[in-house]
């Protein structure tokens, strides 16, 4: 999955949430795509929220969605298109 900058990955700042006994939760700067903050410069979009511009999900968003969800209530899966 997208990082920007120095952010970790969305598996690996799951994984380490989850092995984390003391964790209180997760921040998510942006849950969707928006227009501002480009990387590189000269886009006109930033693609790293999990819902894009459209307002359609997209993998990272069912990623969390597995995560957050007790599989027990609310089983899930998601195929990823390739």
């Amino acid at each position: 999955m997208r990082q920007a900058g120095g952010a970790k990955s969305i598996e690996a700042a799951l994984i380490k949430e989850r092995n984390t006994i003391f964790s209180l939760g997760q921040f998510i700067w942006s849950g969707f795509d928006y227009i501002g903050e480009p990387t590189p410069y000269h886009t006109k979009n930033a693609y790293f929220g999990s819902i894009d511009t459209a307002t359609f999900k997209k993998d990272s968003y069912f990623l969390y969605q597995s995560a957050w969800t007790d599989y027990k209530k609310a089983p899930m899966i998601h195929i990823f298109p390739y």
